[in-house]
Protein backbone atom coordinates (compact mmCIF):
# COMPACT_ATOMS: atom_id res chain seq x y z
CA UNK A 1 0.00 0.00 0.00
CA UNK A 2 1.56 3.48 -0.72
CA UNK A 3 1.92 6.02 1.46
CA UNK A 4 -1.06 7.90 2.08
CA UNK A 5 -0.86 11.89 1.53
CA UNK A 6 -0.90 14.31 4.78
CA UNK A 7 -3.98 15.09 6.19
CA UNK A 8 -3.18 18.79 6.03
CA UNK A 9 -3.58 21.25 3.56
CA UNK A 10 -0.35 22.54 2.38
CA UNK A 11 0.65 25.60 -0.09
CA UNK A 12 3.62 24.79 -2.71
CA UNK A 13 4.43 26.62 -5.19
CA UNK A 14 5.74 25.31 -8.79
CA UNK A 15 7.19 28.13 -11.35
CA UNK A 16 7.55 27.19 -14.73
CA UNK A 17 8.48 29.15 -18.03
CA UNK A 18 6.65 28.82 -21.18
CA UNK A 19 8.13 29.94 -24.27
CA UNK A 20 6.13 29.31 -27.67
CA UNK A 21 6.93 31.78 -31.07
CA UNK A 22 9.07 34.11 -29.16
CA UNK A 23 6.55 34.74 -26.51
CA UNK A 24 7.73 34.14 -23.08
CA UNK A 25 5.45 32.65 -20.28
CA UNK A 26 6.18 32.53 -16.24
CA UNK A 27 3.34 30.32 -14.72
CA UNK A 28 3.06 29.83 -11.42
CA UNK A 29 1.16 26.86 -10.09
CA UNK A 30 0.26 26.77 -6.45
CA UNK A 31 -0.72 22.58 -5.61
CA UNK A 32 -2.83 21.85 -2.12
CA UNK A 33 -2.10 18.66 -1.72
CA UNK A 34 -4.48 17.32 1.66
CA UNK A 35 -7.12 19.17 0.68
CA UNK A 36 -10.41 16.90 1.85
CA UNK A 37 -8.52 13.89 3.13
CA UNK A 38 -8.88 14.93 7.08
CA UNK A 39 -12.09 12.86 8.32
CA UNK A 40 -13.38 16.44 9.42
CA UNK A 41 -13.14 18.83 6.84
CA UNK A 42 -14.93 21.74 8.44
CA UNK A 43 -13.54 24.97 7.10
CA UNK A 44 -10.66 22.61 4.98
CA UNK A 45 -10.14 25.68 2.41
CA UNK A 46 -9.57 27.96 4.92
CA UNK A 47 -6.00 28.10 4.33
CA UNK A 48 -6.74 28.38 0.41
CA UNK A 49 -8.37 31.43 1.04
CA UNK A 50 -6.44 32.87 3.67
CA UNK A 51 -3.04 32.14 1.01
CA UNK A 52 -5.60 33.90 -1.99
CA UNK A 53 -5.98 36.85 0.72
CA UNK A 54 -2.42 37.01 1.53
CA UNK A 55 -1.36 37.62 -2.41
CA UNK A 56 -4.38 40.02 -2.38
CA UNK A 57 -2.68 42.22 0.57
CA UNK A 58 0.65 41.90 -0.75
CA UNK A 59 -0.33 43.63 -4.11
CA UNK A 60 -2.34 45.95 -2.30
CA UNK A 61 1.06 47.09 -0.07
CA UNK A 62 2.83 47.24 -2.97
CA UNK A 63 0.32 49.65 -4.87
CA UNK A 64 0.00 52.00 -1.74
CA UNK A 65 3.75 52.43 -1.70
CA UNK A 66 6.25 54.48 -3.36
CA UNK A 67 7.83 52.02 -6.08
CA UNK A 68 4.72 51.43 -8.39
CA UNK A 69 6.29 50.93 -11.27
CA UNK A 70 7.93 47.33 -10.58
CA UNK A 71 5.64 45.90 -8.26
CA UNK A 72 5.19 41.83 -9.12
CA UNK A 73 2.06 40.27 -9.27
CA UNK A 74 1.91 36.90 -7.39
CA UNK A 75 -1.95 37.26 -7.25
CA UNK A 76 -4.21 34.01 -8.31
CA UNK A 77 -6.17 34.48 -11.66
CA UNK A 78 -7.73 30.88 -11.56
CA UNK A 79 -8.45 28.25 -9.35
CA UNK A 80 -8.47 24.61 -11.07
CA UNK A 81 -10.98 22.55 -8.66
CA UNK A 82 -10.87 18.50 -9.23
CA UNK A 83 -13.73 16.82 -8.53
CA UNK A 84 -13.62 13.39 -8.41
CA UNK A 85 -15.44 11.18 -11.33
CA UNK A 86 -16.70 8.80 -8.26
CA UNK A 87 -20.24 9.82 -6.83
CA UNK A 88 -23.06 11.46 -8.90
CA UNK A 89 -22.15 15.24 -8.47
CA UNK A 90 -20.89 17.50 -6.15
CA UNK A 91 -20.00 16.67 -2.91
CA UNK A 92 -21.41 19.05 0.63
CA UNK A 93 -17.31 20.10 0.46
CA UNK A 94 -17.37 20.77 -3.11
CA UNK A 95 -20.22 23.00 -2.84
CA UNK A 96 -19.25 24.85 0.60
CA UNK A 97 -15.35 24.92 -1.36
CA UNK A 98 -16.06 26.65 -4.04
CA UNK A 99 -18.84 28.86 -2.51
CA UNK A 100 -16.31 29.98 -0.21
CA UNK A 101 -13.64 31.11 -2.86
CA UNK A 102 -15.70 32.24 -5.96
CA UNK A 103 -16.20 35.83 -4.52
CA UNK A 104 -12.02 35.81 -4.08
CA UNK A 105 -10.86 33.97 -7.22
CA UNK A 106 -11.91 32.80 -11.16
CA UNK A 107 -13.11 29.36 -10.29
CA UNK A 108 -13.05 26.67 -13.06
CA UNK A 109 -14.28 23.06 -12.14
CA UNK A 110 -12.30 20.14 -13.85
CA UNK A 111 -13.48 16.22 -13.48
CA UNK A 112 -10.49 14.25 -12.43
CA UNK A 113 -9.46 11.16 -13.78
CA UNK A 114 -11.96 11.03 -16.52
CA UNK A 115 -10.43 8.08 -17.56
CA UNK A 116 -12.66 6.03 -15.09
CA UNK A 117 -15.63 6.98 -16.71
CA UNK A 118 -17.13 5.83 -20.37
CA UNK A 119 -18.19 8.88 -22.44
CA UNK A 120 -21.66 8.62 -21.75
CA UNK A 121 -21.03 8.80 -17.97
CA UNK A 122 -18.93 11.75 -18.93
CA UNK A 123 -21.29 13.43 -20.47
CA UNK A 124 -23.63 12.52 -17.89
CA UNK A 125 -21.88 13.82 -14.75
CA UNK A 126 -21.27 17.00 -17.13
CA UNK A 127 -24.54 17.68 -16.76
CA UNK A 128 -25.26 16.73 -13.51
CA UNK A 129 -22.58 19.29 -12.25
CA UNK A 130 -23.86 21.95 -14.37
CA UNK A 131 -27.35 21.84 -13.23
CA UNK A 132 -25.82 21.72 -9.48
CA UNK A 133 -24.05 24.49 -9.99
CA UNK A 134 -26.76 26.58 -10.97
CA UNK A 135 -28.90 24.75 -7.80
CA UNK A 136 -26.11 26.04 -5.11
CA UNK A 137 -25.63 29.48 -6.95
CA UNK A 138 -21.47 28.51 -7.42
CA UNK A 139 -20.23 32.01 -9.91
CA UNK A 140 -17.65 29.76 -11.56
CA UNK A 141 -15.97 31.77 -13.91
CA UNK A 142 -18.17 32.46 -17.15
CA UNK A 143 -16.57 33.04 -20.82
CA UNK A 144 -17.23 36.08 -22.60
CA UNK A 145 -19.47 36.18 -25.40
CA UNK A 146 -17.57 36.46 -28.83
CA UNK A 147 -18.11 39.30 -30.89
CA UNK A 148 -20.19 39.10 -34.09
CA UNK A 149 -17.32 39.80 -36.62
CA UNK A 150 -15.18 36.86 -35.49
CA UNK A 151 -14.34 34.59 -37.96
CA UNK A 152 -15.76 31.27 -37.59
CA UNK A 153 -12.79 29.24 -36.41
CA UNK A 154 -13.05 31.14 -33.40
CA UNK A 155 -16.29 30.78 -32.49
CA UNK A 156 -16.67 27.04 -33.05
CA UNK A 157 -14.05 26.93 -30.64
CA UNK A 158 -15.42 29.28 -27.90
CA UNK A 159 -18.97 26.93 -28.53
CA UNK A 160 -16.73 24.02 -27.85
CA UNK A 161 -14.94 25.30 -24.87
CA UNK A 162 -18.30 26.27 -23.19
CA UNK A 163 -20.17 23.26 -24.23
CA UNK A 164 -17.14 20.96 -22.44
CA UNK A 165 -17.37 22.61 -19.18
CA UNK A 166 -16.80 21.44 -16.29
CA UNK A 167 -13.05 20.30 -18.50
CA UNK A 168 -13.11 16.29 -18.00
CA UNK A 169 -8.88 15.86 -17.81
CA UNK A 170 -6.62 12.79 -17.56
CA UNK A 171 -3.06 13.36 -15.91
CA UNK A 172 0.41 11.55 -16.57
CA UNK A 173 3.67 11.55 -16.02
CA UNK A 174 5.08 8.92 -18.27
CA UNK A 175 5.72 8.83 -22.11
CA UNK A 176 3.98 5.77 -23.84
CA UNK A 177 3.98 4.75 -27.29
CA UNK A 178 1.29 4.77 -29.38
CA UNK A 179 0.83 4.35 -33.30
CA UNK A 180 4.34 4.46 -33.57
CA UNK A 181 4.64 7.64 -32.05
CA UNK A 182 5.78 8.68 -28.46
CA UNK A 183 2.99 10.39 -26.47
CA UNK A 184 2.14 11.22 -22.71
CA UNK A 185 -0.51 8.81 -21.34
CA UNK A 186 -1.58 5.80 -19.35
CA UNK A 187 -1.05 2.36 -20.55
CA UNK A 188 -4.09 -0.05 -19.56
CA UNK A 189 -4.27 -3.81 -20.84
CA UNK A 190 -7.13 -2.77 -22.91
CA UNK A 191 -5.44 0.61 -24.39
CA UNK A 192 -3.53 3.37 -24.37
CA UNK A 193 -5.36 6.95 -23.03
CA UNK A 194 -3.62 9.89 -24.33
CA UNK A 195 -3.32 13.38 -22.57
CA UNK A 196 -3.75 15.19 -25.53
CA UNK A 197 -5.84 13.44 -27.46
CA UNK A 198 -9.24 15.59 -27.71
CA UNK A 199 -11.39 12.43 -28.14
CA UNK A 200 -9.80 11.33 -25.07
CA UNK A 201 -10.33 14.31 -22.70
CA UNK A 202 -10.16 17.72 -22.48
CA UNK A 203 -7.06 18.73 -21.14
CA UNK A 204 -5.92 20.28 -24.93
CA UNK A 205 -8.93 22.30 -24.37
CA UNK A 206 -8.47 23.35 -20.92
CA UNK A 207 -4.64 24.10 -21.83
CA UNK A 208 -5.40 26.54 -24.73
CA UNK A 209 -7.95 28.30 -22.62
CA UNK A 210 -5.85 28.88 -19.80
CA UNK A 211 -2.90 30.30 -21.60
CA UNK A 212 -3.79 31.19 -25.30
CA UNK A 213 -7.73 32.12 -25.97
CA UNK A 214 -8.61 33.36 -21.99
CA UNK A 215 -5.69 34.53 -20.13
CA UNK A 216 -5.95 38.23 -20.39
CA UNK A 217 -9.62 37.61 -19.31
CA UNK A 218 -8.50 35.60 -16.81
CA UNK A 219 -6.23 38.07 -15.61
CA UNK A 220 -8.93 41.25 -16.01
CA UNK A 221 -11.74 39.61 -14.27
CA UNK A 222 -8.74 38.99 -11.09
CA UNK A 223 -7.83 42.69 -11.21
CA UNK A 224 -11.57 44.26 -12.32
CA UNK A 225 -13.51 42.09 -10.08
CA UNK A 226 -12.05 40.41 -7.26
CA UNK A 227 -9.36 42.36 -6.44
CA UNK A 228 -11.47 45.40 -7.01
CA UNK A 229 -14.02 43.94 -4.16
CA UNK A 230 -10.81 42.58 -1.78
CA UNK A 231 -9.59 47.26 -2.08
CA UNK A 232 -12.50 48.28 -1.32
CA UNK A 233 -13.46 45.88 1.31
CA UNK A 234 -9.65 46.94 2.54
CA UNK A 235 -10.52 50.58 2.40
CA UNK A 236 -13.78 50.48 4.16
CA UNK A 237 -12.08 48.54 7.09
CA UNK A 238 -9.42 51.09 7.31
CA UNK A 239 -11.39 53.97 7.13
CA UNK A 240 -13.94 52.67 9.94
CA UNK A 241 -11.09 52.11 12.23
CA UNK A 242 -9.54 55.24 11.47
CA UNK A 243 -12.69 56.45 12.84
CA UNK A 244 -12.91 54.90 15.64
CA UNK A 245 -9.27 55.14 16.86
CA UNK A 246 -10.06 59.17 16.38
CA UNK A 247 -12.87 59.13 18.85
CA UNK A 248 -11.19 57.24 21.65
CA UNK A 249 -8.29 59.07 21.24
CA UNK A 250 -9.22 62.57 20.78
CA UNK A 251 -10.76 64.51 23.28
CA UNK A 252 -12.46 66.84 21.07
CA UNK A 253 -15.54 65.42 18.90
CA UNK A 254 -14.78 64.66 15.48
CA UNK A 255 -16.60 64.41 12.63
CA UNK A 256 -16.92 60.95 10.94
CA UNK A 257 -15.27 60.25 8.24
CA UNK A 258 -17.55 59.86 5.15
CA UNK A 259 -18.47 55.81 4.02
CA UNK A 260 -19.88 55.34 1.34
CA UNK A 261 -23.68 55.14 1.09
CA UNK A 262 -25.51 52.72 -0.61
CA UNK A 263 -25.54 53.58 -4.01
CA UNK A 264 -22.11 54.54 -3.96
CA UNK A 265 -21.06 51.04 -2.81
CA UNK A 266 -23.32 49.98 -5.61
CA UNK A 267 -21.20 51.21 -8.33
CA UNK A 268 -17.80 50.87 -7.04
CA UNK A 269 -18.66 47.25 -6.85
CA UNK A 270 -21.06 47.21 -10.47
CA UNK A 271 -19.70 45.08 -12.82
CA UNK A 272 -22.81 45.05 -15.00
CA UNK A 273 -24.38 48.01 -16.65
CA UNK A 274 -27.21 48.11 -18.98
CA UNK A 275 -27.72 51.44 -20.77
CA UNK A 276 -29.00 50.20 -23.86
CA UNK A 277 -32.54 51.04 -25.43
CA UNK A 278 -31.90 54.24 -23.27
CA UNK A 279 -32.30 56.79 -25.59
CA UNK A 280 -28.62 57.95 -25.07
CA UNK A 281 -27.24 60.17 -27.84
CA UNK A 282 -23.65 60.41 -26.09
CA UNK A 283 -22.11 59.71 -22.38
CA UNK A 284 -20.65 62.31 -20.40
CA UNK A 285 -16.62 62.49 -19.90
CA UNK A 286 -15.40 59.88 -17.42
CA UNK A 287 -18.47 57.95 -16.63
CA UNK A 288 -17.60 54.35 -17.33
CA UNK A 289 -13.69 55.27 -15.80
CA UNK A 290 -15.64 56.05 -12.32
CA UNK A 291 -16.50 52.37 -12.39
CA UNK A 292 -12.94 50.09 -11.71
CA UNK A 293 -15.15 46.53 -11.30
CA UNK A 294 -16.87 47.35 -14.15
CA UNK A 295 -16.98 44.32 -16.66
CA UNK A 296 -19.61 44.02 -19.45
CA UNK A 297 -21.84 47.13 -20.42
CA UNK A 298 -24.84 47.22 -22.99
CA UNK A 299 -24.91 50.31 -25.11
CA UNK A 300 -27.01 48.99 -28.15
CA UNK A 301 -30.29 50.21 -29.68
CA UNK A 302 -29.08 53.98 -28.67
CA UNK A 303 -29.41 56.36 -30.88
CA UNK A 304 -25.74 58.23 -30.66
CA UNK A 305 -24.85 61.09 -32.15
CA UNK A 306 -21.45 60.53 -34.04
CA UNK A 307 -20.54 64.15 -33.82
CA UNK A 308 -17.70 65.65 -30.95
CA UNK A 309 -19.70 64.76 -28.13
CA UNK A 310 -19.01 60.49 -29.29
CA UNK A 311 -15.45 60.99 -28.67
CA UNK A 312 -14.73 59.95 -25.27
CA UNK A 313 -16.96 56.98 -25.71
CA UNK A 314 -15.49 56.12 -28.99
CA UNK A 315 -11.94 56.42 -27.29
CA UNK A 316 -13.21 54.12 -23.84
CA UNK A 317 -14.20 51.16 -26.65
CA UNK A 318 -10.93 51.43 -27.88
CA UNK A 319 -9.32 50.66 -24.89
CA UNK A 320 -11.50 47.35 -24.15
CA UNK A 321 -10.52 43.85 -25.00
CA UNK A 322 -14.06 42.37 -25.01
CA UNK A 323 -15.23 42.76 -28.49
CA UNK A 324 -18.66 42.12 -27.77
CA UNK A 325 -19.08 45.60 -26.01
CA UNK A 326 -18.65 46.75 -30.31
CA UNK A 327 -21.88 45.23 -30.99
CA UNK A 328 -24.95 46.63 -32.27
CA UNK A 329 -23.68 50.76 -31.27
CA UNK A 330 -24.11 52.63 -34.64
CA UNK A 331 -24.80 55.95 -35.77
CA UNK A 332 -28.31 57.73 -35.53
CA UNK A 333 -27.10 61.24 -36.91
CA UNK A 334 -25.72 62.89 -38.69
CA UNK A 335 -26.93 61.86 -41.57
CA UNK A 336 -23.78 60.76 -43.68
CA UNK A 337 -22.80 58.55 -40.83
CA UNK A 338 -26.25 56.69 -39.95
CA UNK A 339 -26.29 53.52 -39.47
CA UNK A 340 -22.74 53.09 -39.66
CA UNK A 341 -20.88 51.03 -36.40
CA UNK A 342 -19.20 53.48 -34.12
CA UNK A 343 -15.92 51.31 -34.04
CA UNK A 344 -15.62 51.45 -37.59
CA UNK A 345 -15.25 54.92 -38.06
CA UNK A 346 -12.52 56.60 -38.97
CA UNK A 347 -11.28 59.18 -36.30
CA UNK A 348 -11.24 61.94 -39.84
CA UNK A 349 -15.37 61.23 -40.46
CA UNK A 350 -15.73 62.61 -36.44
CA UNK A 351 -13.50 64.74 -36.20
CA UNK A 352 -15.50 66.17 -39.69
CA UNK A 353 -18.59 66.45 -38.02
CA UNK A 354 -16.69 68.73 -35.59
CA UNK A 355 -15.31 70.60 -37.91
CA UNK A 356 -19.20 71.47 -39.01
CA UNK A 357 -19.92 72.71 -35.76
CA UNK A 358 -17.39 74.53 -35.37
CA UNK A 359 -17.66 75.72 -39.14
CA UNK A 360 -21.21 76.85 -37.95
CA UNK A 361 -20.03 78.16 -34.13
CA UNK A 362 -17.49 80.44 -36.09
CA UNK A 363 -20.45 81.94 -38.49
CA UNK A 364 -22.78 82.41 -35.62
CA UNK A 365 -19.98 84.08 -33.84
CA UNK A 366 -19.51 86.33 -36.39
CA UNK A 367 -23.12 86.99 -37.16
CA UNK A 368 -23.43 88.16 -33.22
CA UNK A 369 -20.16 90.14 -33.96
CA UNK A 370 -22.06 92.16 -36.76
CA UNK A 371 -25.05 92.44 -34.92
CA UNK A 372 -22.87 93.84 -31.83
CA UNK A 373 -21.06 96.31 -34.08
CA UNK A 374 -24.35 97.63 -35.80
CA UNK A 375 -25.65 97.99 -32.46
CA UNK A 376 -22.97 99.91 -31.26
CA UNK A 377 -22.67 102.18 -33.57
CA UNK A 378 -26.08 102.93 -33.75
CA UNK A 379 -26.03 103.92 -30.00
CA UNK A 380 -22.80 105.96 -31.02
CA UNK A 381 -25.10 107.75 -33.49
CA UNK A 382 -28.13 108.31 -31.25
CA UNK A 383 -25.30 109.79 -28.36
CA UNK A 384 -23.87 111.99 -31.20
CA UNK A 385 -27.85 113.30 -32.50
CA UNK A 386 -28.10 113.93 -28.45
CA UNK A 387 -24.67 115.59 -27.84
CA UNK A 388 -25.55 118.11 -30.59
CA UNK A 389 -28.72 118.82 -29.52
CA UNK A 390 -28.07 119.45 -26.21
CA UNK A 391 -25.79 121.55 -27.20
CA UNK A 392 -27.78 123.43 -29.70
CA UNK A 393 -29.75 123.71 -26.65
CA UNK A 394 -27.51 125.20 -24.52
CA UNK A 395 -26.37 128.02 -26.91
CA UNK A 396 -30.03 129.21 -27.51
CA UNK A 397 -30.18 128.79 -23.35
CA UNK A 398 -26.92 130.85 -22.99
CA UNK A 399 -27.38 133.35 -25.73
CA UNK A 400 -31.34 133.98 -24.11
CA UNK A 401 -29.58 134.55 -20.64
CA UNK A 402 -27.42 136.83 -22.09
CA UNK A 403 -30.32 139.06 -23.98
CA UNK A 404 -31.93 139.27 -20.64
CA UNK A 405 -29.19 140.42 -18.68
CA UNK A 406 -28.20 143.43 -21.36
CA UNK A 407 -32.18 144.25 -21.43
CA UNK A 408 -31.98 144.75 -17.27
CA UNK A 409 -28.80 146.75 -17.47
CA UNK A 410 -30.24 149.04 -20.46
CA UNK A 411 -33.47 149.89 -18.24
CA UNK A 412 -31.37 149.98 -14.91
CA UNK A 413 -29.33 153.30 -16.79
CA UNK A 414 -33.01 154.71 -17.79
CA UNK A 415 -33.98 154.93 -14.36
CA UNK A 416 -31.30 156.96 -12.60
CA UNK A 417 -30.54 159.29 -15.71
CA UNK A 418 -31.81 162.95 -14.28
CA UNK A 419 -35.22 164.35 -16.54
CA UNK A 420 -33.63 168.19 -17.40
CA UNK A 421 -30.29 166.42 -18.64
CA UNK A 422 -32.29 164.47 -20.76
CA UNK A 423 -34.31 167.41 -22.10
CA UNK A 424 -31.14 168.90 -22.61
Amino acid sequence: MGERINQTVEIIKHTVDIEEKGVKLKLTIVDTPGFGDAVNNNECWKPITDYIDQQFEQYFRDESGLNRKNIQDNRVHCCLYFIPPFGHGLRPVDVEFMKALHEKVNVVPLIAKADCLMPVEVKKLKDRIREEIDKFGIKVYQFPDCDSDEDDEFKQQDKELKESTPFAVIGSNTVVEAKGQRVRGRLYPWGIVEVENQSHCDFVKLRNMLIRTHMHDLKDVTCDVHYENYRAQCIQQMTSKLTQENRMDSPIPILPLPTPDVETEKLIKMKDEELHDNQLSSLPNGLLDGLPALRTVTLHGNPWVCDCGLLYLRSWLLKQEDRSLYRNITCSSPPGLQGRLVMYLVEEEVLQSCRYWYCNLALASQVSLMVFIVMQAILLLFLILFLRRFEKLSQEARHTAEESLTGRETGSDNEFVPLKERTE
